[in-house]
């Protein structure tokens, strides 16, 4: 058996929120003001989340912030 290598950009699961946000972006785009909010346990992968939304938001004026210690 052969070992496979894995991309590191693999963001499985995340589909539905993936769509919402995408959902979001397009009615930031009409003008429509809009938050997201991204919370979970460590290790969910929230920051490739926020990676992914802040990638499908180009072009708009994004504020993003991370606390500081929890």
């Amino acid at each position: 058996m052969q070992d496979r290598k894995v991309p590191l950009d693999v963001f499985a699961g995340r589909a539905a929120e993936l769509a919402q946000v995408a959902e979001v972006v397009t009615r930031v785009r009409t003008g429509q003001p809009w938050l997201v909010a991204i919370e979970g346990d460590p290790g969910m992968g929230k920051t490739t989340l926020a990676r992914r939304c802040l990638a499908q938001a180009t072009g708009l004026r994004v504020l993003s912030a991370r606390p500081v210690a929890v």
